[in-house]
């Protein structure tokens, strides 16, 4: 993340549905050199 933030997507499991693994997508973004701010959630399919 060199401008100090980014989106990625990846797959992780979902504890609500027993682990299974899922599409998720996270944003970091960095606050200053000491603290970043950061959402996660998974991807719903249908």
């Amino acid at each position: 993340m060199e401008k100090g933030e980014g989106c990625v997507q990846y797959q992780s499991p979902n504890p609500a549905k027993a682990g299974q693994f899922e599409d998720k997508v996270s944003y970091g973004m960095k606050v200053n050199n000491t603290i970043w701010a950061g959402s996660r959630t998974h991807l719903l399919r249908k």
